[in-house]
């Protein structure tokens, strides 16, 4: 239950893309406060998470509107940072073995397909 009235419920995943879309890129009702920004602070800079939460591919992943909500900084510096480690990551996928490329849910995946199909 999602608390969504089922005329609301988008009719396609296209329309569900195209919602969240509208409403990330324009909606004057979203809008990210001190506490968020707080939040988002720490984990990019705590050693704890720091690996996890990595500032750069995470504010490339994010639509600029929210990079600016979060004032997260984006020029062509991070840019740079970004593409680096977009071609390390796609260079490491050719070679690294399945079972270290993938996470262990992937492979809990595929374990319950295999036992399905017998």
């Amino acid at each position: 239950m999602t608390g969504v009235a089922p005329e609301f419920v988008p009719a396609s995943r296209e329309a569900l893309l195209a919602r969240f879309h509208d409403i990330v890129e324009n909606s004057p009702d979203l809008w990210v406060g001190p506490k968020a920004r707080t939040v988002a602070r720490v984990l990019f800079s705590t050693p704890i998470s720091r690996g996890i939460f990595d500032p750069v591919i995470t504010t490339a992943l994010l639509p600029p509107r929210l990079r600016a909500l979060y004032d997260l900084p984006w020029g062509a510096s991070e840019q740079r940072a970004y593409d680096r480690r977009r071609r390390a990551v796609t260079a490491l996928r050719g070679v690294v073995p399945p079972a270290l490329r993938y996470v262990p849910a992937w492979h809990q995946a595929r374990r319950r397909l295999d036992l399905h199909r017998g």
